[in-house]
């Protein structure tokens, strides 16, 4: 055997899959709640998580791309989409 059939690599499937990142208007919408993510505008990725993906997202667009933009969130469940407190409240 040529070790190119067989069981795959298993270090090939840890990959993170990252989740959609957009701009609307003067805001950044991340899905709730915080996933590693890539930058709307760019191939610059993060792997943070929570809160910490929010905001490697929002300084890139500040620092890289000089936007500044208001942090949203995204219900995963119904798509309504607003700043923290008040997506922690809606559902």
């Amino acid at each position: 055997m040529d070790g190119s059939q067989g069981s795959p690599n298993p270090a090939h499937s840890s990959l993170p899959t990252f989740s959609p990142s957009r701009i609307e208007g003067d805001k950044i919408i991340l899905k709730y709640n915080g996933k590693p993510t890539k930058c709307p505008r760019c191939e610059w990725t993060t792997l943070a998580t929570n809160t910490r993906a929010m905001g490697s997202i929002h300084r890139d667009l500040e620092t890289a791309h000089t936007l500044r933009l208001v942090k949203y969130w995204e219900c995963g469940v119904c798509g309504f989409a607003g700043d923290g407190p008040t997506l922690k409240g809606h559902y």
